[in-house]
């Protein structure tokens, strides 16, 4: 598991793995709040905010892709070295979508609980005189 993540830091940089750890950190805490108190969040707004790690992930991908064509204009390359970037630079949106899996899961949790019925503790007992 220390290798994955390690190829996944090199094919990232620093400031955009950090960035996806951040927004999952960041994503996971709401969403916990919201299956805390129930009815904070509606369920659109959570899928969509499940789904910022794999959005920070494809930018990061299409920066790789971006800075690849960069070199290859300026430098060249062979196609094995240009296929090999661009591999690397899709390892982020991997990344980035196995990050937001647990998260849309959390999310569907924290809405699924928002309209479920509450039930009465005890039932109502008939008040002296009435019902009878």
């Amino acid at each position: 598991m220390t290798d994955l993540l390690w190829h996944v830091y090199m094919a990232c940089g620093i400031k955009y793995f950090a960035l996806l750890i951040l927004a999952f950190l960041v994503v996971s805490g709401c969403l916990l709040r919201a299956c805390l108190s129930p009815g904070t969040l509606t369920r659109r707004t959570a899928l969509l905010l499940s789904l910022v790690p794999l959005a920070v992930g494809i930018a990061v991908t299409l920066d790789g892709y971006l800075f690849m064509l960069r070199t290859v204009s300026g430098i060249g390359g062979t196609p094995e070295e240009i296929a090999a970037g661009y591999a690397e630079s899709r390892v982020s949106t991997y990344f980035g979508a196995a990050l937001a899996a647990p998260l849309v899961l959390l999310a569907l949790a924290a809405t699924a609980t928002r309209g479920a019925p509450v039930c009465p503790d005890e039932p109502k007992e008939a008040v002296d005189g009435e019902g009878e």
